[in-house]
């Protein structure tokens, strides 16, 4: 084992969890309908089934290939660029937990209205010129993604520290990418002690931030489909009645 290798080793059981993170919703997963629907959903059903999908066939698909995506890189030792999948997972999270909101202030203020148009943003909103499965562009504006990040802060009051942070190495910042230079091979510099702690600290604080991300991630994915199953089934039911 190499100097770099034998540095970050003290990494390796948080990296087994990575690769092994699953959300653990197949059960709940299984009770959501196909697409497109056999049924006349109710607006706040339609709200349901769009946050749904937002989270089912968007969020979870990039968090876990973004994962993959961390892995490799680290395992390639492509350190200058490992905070890109980071970052996307921080903001995933953010989705999700936006996502959660939006038909948890439907349940609690009754306006469905509101909830569809943001819902619809979720689901059929861009930023650019992005072609509908149906034909013709989309007209909604995407949610900004400082918005998902914000929506953070009433369970990580860190939120817009933390994603500073990892913007500052996703962006050309010569300081930290300089930093992140030193600790990929063939280049270590390991044996300079200050350099150790500032690598080690930024290494872990990442790490940190992915770990808190894939448990906010799993925890607003169960709490949607705890929320949402119940107004589709509810549809479901009036509709075969």
């Amino acid at each position: 084992m190499d100097e770099w290798d034998r540095e970050l080793s003290q990494y390796a059981g948080v990296l087994n969890g990575f690769k092994e993170w699953e959300p653990s919703l197949s059960t709940l997963m299984q009770r959501l309908p196909d697409i497109p629907l056999n049924y006349t959903p109710t607006s706040e059903g339609i709200v349901a089934v769009q946050v749904s999908l937002f989270m089912v066939a968007g969020c979870l698909p990039m968090s876990q290939q973004a994962v993959a995506g961390f892995i490799n890189l680290w395992q390639a030792g492509l350190m200058n660029i490992i905070s890109l999948p980071a970052r996307l997972i921080y903001e995933v999270w953010g989705g999700v937990h936006y996502a959660r909101h939006i038909l948890s202030q439907m349940r609690t203020s009754g306006d469905v209205k509101v909830a569809l148009l943001k819902s619809q943003k979720l689901t059929l909103g861009a930023r650019s010129d992005v072609e509908l499965p149906w034909g013709g562009l989309s007209t909604d504006i995407s949610v900004n993604v400082m918005d998902f990040v914000r929506f953070l802060s009433d369970v990580y009051p860190e939120t817009e520290d933390s994603y500073g942070f990892l913007c500052e190495s996703c962006h050309p910042s010569f300081l930290r990418h300089s930093m992140w230079s030193l600790t990929c091979p063939p280049l270590p510099n390991w044996s300079n002690p200050r350099f150790r702690e500032q690598a080690h600290n930024v290494i872990r604080r990442t790490v940190e931030i992915i770990a808190r991300s894939l448990d906010g991630i799993t925890l607003d994915s169960r709490e949607i489909l705890e929320l949402a199953l119940p107004l589709i089934e509810m549809d479901q039911l009036k509709d075969h009645h």
